[in-house]
């Protein structure tokens, strides 16, 4: 945006100058476009108003531009005064506008609502109607040069100045300034920009009072130049920041919504499981019996998906607390909730405890991992073959924490290996299960920074081996 070029005739060879300034305007035209076409897709993605008034400011700020680099050639490409004219209003108006829709659109961020339509069309009127005034007031005689660069160059610096410091303000002002680094970038590059536009206006205000004071001008159009690329990357990076926090929220809520729900969902189902109890005590008809049975097959499956929606959600909004763990410990409790399960008394269970056994990690989360992991063993296991076993193994060596879980059972296909940790994949349709458990334990690793590998062989059993940082406890 250096409008000082007239100012800086008398100082400056005028095709080095001149060329210098074009290469300027066409790197900001670019600029322009492409951070308007980025504003254009995500208004039109998100739905947010304030988006679509950022681009039509960067695209204000191109014609702003156009016109100011045709204002250069005027002799060549402008042979009539009628043609400069139109250029010298195309880039008056151009920035213009675009002060009028960057004061909008930061508005609008910072309040959360939309100004009103009509109050927006009166706003850009005023602004067309002072750019058409200014414009016409172009004095073309020699004497009066002064007085066409302030009209020209002075008040559009001086209303440049007002109103991104403005801008800087409004936007430092926002509720979120503290933590938003984007939002603080952004505040900022309006301010310098908007001081770097005073300078253009002590340069003429100089020439009026017959001192002028000259900079260099092309690197002031450079600093422009790295000023508007730094506005526009504040720009992204703050609406990226919003947004990642509209989505944290989002899912914060949808995680309280699962708890709460499946928390109070299995209120009832403990009190139809009670009742299917007491109806098996007082109903001896087999043929009823058995619909209990079914009844209570079913409840129970329900349950079971309920409480693992449960484990998915304690894992994902609990912090992590790292703690000394005893393994041996962990395994026992495991395995006694696990040998009365279905099958569960025919597998042969296989660890060696050790004094040494023991790592800090976080308990919750280790305790979804192994449970879930056992659990599986037992469920997909074979115990019709001979000798069923679970082997767990933990080795703890230097830096690094190992821990395995192997069984010969079923295992998996080369094909089901890859596809086991997403969400609600079951690797068999013959045993009941919510397909949320390698997903969870997967989720629970991963915020561990562990890592989990799996080997297996149809027919044959399966070998998950996790993998931990060795961290000191205190």
């Amino acid at each position: 945006m250096n409008f000082a070029l007239d100012l800086s005739m008398e100082n400056a060879d005028f095709y080095d100058v001149s060329a210098r300034l074009l290469a300027i305007y066409m790197a900001q035209m670019i600029i322009s476009l492409f951070i308007g076409w980025v504003f254009n897709y995500y208004s039109k993605k998100y739905q947010r108003s304030f988006l679509l008034l950022w681009a039509w400011s960067w695209l204000a700020f191109f014609f702003g531009q156009l016109g100011s680099a045709f204002i250069l050639y005027r002799t060549d490409l402008l042979p009539t005064q009628a043609l400069y004219t139109i250029a010298s209003l195309i880039s008056t108006m151009g920035i213009y506008l675009q002060l009028v829709l960057l004061l909008i659109g930061t508005y609008e961020l910072t309040s959360g609502r939309a100004l009103r339509k009509r109050l927006l069309i009166t706003f850009l009127s005023i602004a067309t109607l002072l750019a058409i005034v200014v414009t016409l007031s172009h004095s073309q005689s020699a004497a009066d040069a002064h007085i066409r660069y302030f009209l020209r160059l002075g008040i559009r610096s001086l209303l440049g100045f007002i109103c991104f410091v403005v801008a800087g303000i409004i936007t430092f002002a926002h509720k979120k300034c503290s933590s938003n680094f984007g939002q603080k970038l952004l505040a900022t590059s309006f301010v310098v920009f908007g001081m770097e536009q005073l300078q253009y206006f002590v340069v003429v205000t100089s020439v009026i009072i017959g001192k002028p004071i000259f900079f260099p001008f092309h690197f002031l159009g450079i600093l422009d130049l790295l000023l508007l690329g730094l506005i526009g990357l504040s720009m992204v990076v703050w609406l990226l920041e919003d947004e990642r926090r509209v989505l944290k929220k989002a899912n914060n809520d949808l995680d309280g919504f699962l708890y709460s729900t499946s928390h109070d969902l299995r209120a009832p189902i403990a009190s139809i499981l009670g009742l299917t109890g007491l109806a098996r005590h007082d109903i001896k008809e087999t043929s009823s019996l058995q619909y209990i049975d079914m009844i209570e097959d079913k409840i129970r499956r329900l349950d079971e998906l309920i409480k693992d929606i449960l484990t998915y959600t304690k894992n994902s909004k609990l912090k992590l607390k790292f703690e000394r763990i005893d393994f041996n410990k962990l395994i026992s409790d495991t395995l006694s909730n696990l040998r009365f399960g279905p099958g569960a008394e025919s597998i042969q269970f296989i660890y060696e405890e050790n004094e040494a056994n023991f790592f800090c990690s976080d308990y919750i989360r280790m305790n979804i991992i192994i449970g879930n992991l056992l659990s599986n063993a037992v469920k997909y296991h074979n115990i019709d073959q001979e000798n069923p076993y679970v082997k767990v193994l933990f080795k703890k060596d230097g830096q690094q924490v190992t821990i395995a879980v192997e069984d010969n059972g079923m295992g998996m296909s080369e094909n089901d290996i890859q596809h086991i940790f997403q969400m609600f994949y079951r690797a068999s349709l013959t045993v009941e299960g919510s397909g949320l458990g390698l997903f969870i334990v997967n989720e629970a690793i991963n915020r561990l920074a562990g890592k989990i590998a799996v080997t297996s062989v149809l027919g044959k059993g399966s070998t998950f081996t996790l993998n931990f940082q060795n961290i000191p406890c205190y």
